[in-house]
């Protein structure tokens, strides 16, 4: 069965799948044995439900629906059960979402980390360690889960951009980690953040040497090689 990306409007398709299915076995318990609504309400809703109890004759038409409804309700069932749980947990990562949301909004005096790889996570790590307030930068949907869950304050985007520094609340901030994987996007960060915040502390990752000269031109106070070190 084709499910949707959207896990409500998926036990949506699936609900009203279930609800066709349990109309459809009404109306053929009615065709083929002949019996009142009732009757056939009550057969579709013991035959789906798998309680499997009947006081009724059934000719043979009616005992190889009937099977066709054991196979497909039960199909259903299972679709409405799964859509039911990935829409408790979108709701459990709605609420995530907003909890963090609401950590970025109050913080004042912290630290923008950009980037959470190896670098990233050891900066976090160490921040943590001390107790220091904090934020990451980070686009990449590994990265981004794994800082849900441990409910880490975070803003999803690109930390070259200027909208996604302000959220980070660039303008509170007391200091910047630049520690993407690619020089040149640090070099953008560290431009875009000096010009954000003039007297931001800024730290630079480096991962070749000659770019450290264009770290410290771009506004970087201090510039770290990690392969260096």
């Amino acid at each position: 069965m084709p499910a949707s990306r959207n896990p409500l409007q998926q036990l949506r398709v699936a609900v009203a799948v279930l609800a066709c299915l349990l109309l459809g076995g009404v109306v053929g318990y009615m065709w083929i044995e002949g019996w009142s609504f009732f009757e056939a309400l009550y057969m579709v809703m013991i035959t789906v439900s798998t309680i499997g109890f009947s006081d009724y004759d059934m000719s043979d038409r009616g005992k190889a629906f009937t099977i066709l409804l054991i196979v497909f309700g039960t199909a259903t069932w299972l679709w409405v059960g799964m859509a039911l749980i990935e829409g408790l947990l979108e709701r459990s990562h709605t609420i995530q979402r907003w909890r963090v949301t609401r950590m970025v909004q109050k913080l004042r005096d912290h630290y923008i980390v950009c980037g959470y790889g190896r670098i990233g996570h050891q900066i976090v790590g160490e921040l943590r360690r001390h107790k220091q307030p904090f934020v990451v930068v980070d686009s990449e949907p590994t990265a981004l889960e794994s800082l849900l869950e441990c409910e880490c304050p975070h803003v999803v985007g690109d930390a070259t951009h200027e909208d996604t520094l302000r959220q980070a609340r660039i303008e509170h901030a007391k200091g910047l980690i630049a520690a993407v994987a690619t020089d040149s996007d640090n070099v953008f960060i560290v431009l875009t953040a000096r010009d954000l915040n003039p007297t931001l502390s800024i730290i630079a990752r480096a991962g070749e040497l000659e770019t450290e000269h264009k770290l410290r031109r771009a506004g970087a106070n201090r510039v770290v090689s990690p392969y260096v070190l």
